[in-house]
């Protein structure tokens, strides 16, 4: 046999079981299940946040990370998200200066 041959066999034999292998995977493809939806409380990005670990998060923030780093682009007003009242984030606002 010359190489030539057996090389053509070689192949015909791995495009065979390649095919064989291929018709085992999509004769399945009817048979699979969807995973289950699941609700998650906090899901995205504007989902629901644990509110006291959210303020003490804040006071972390205030108590340490704060002297280095700022939160320029935060509203004051979005406090209210984690549970601060009207008058907690206005008590909160008057402690800083802020330059217009």
């Amino acid at each position: 046999m010359t190489c030539a041959v057996s090389y053509t066999r070689t192949l015909l034999l791995a495009s065979a079981l390649s095919c064989a292998m291929a018709g085992g995977v999509m004769a399945s493809g009817g048979d699979t299940k969807e995973p289950r939806q699941m609700y998650w409380e906090f899901e995205g990005p504007f989902g629901k946040f644990d509110q006291p670990s959210a303020q003490r998060g804040l006071q972390v923030y205030r108590e340490v990370c704060a002297a280095c780093h700022g939160l320029k682009r935060v509203a004051f007003r979005s406090l209210d998200g984690i549970g601060f009242s009207e008058g907690e984030i206005k008590a909160l606002a008057a402690e800083y200066t802020i330059a217009d």
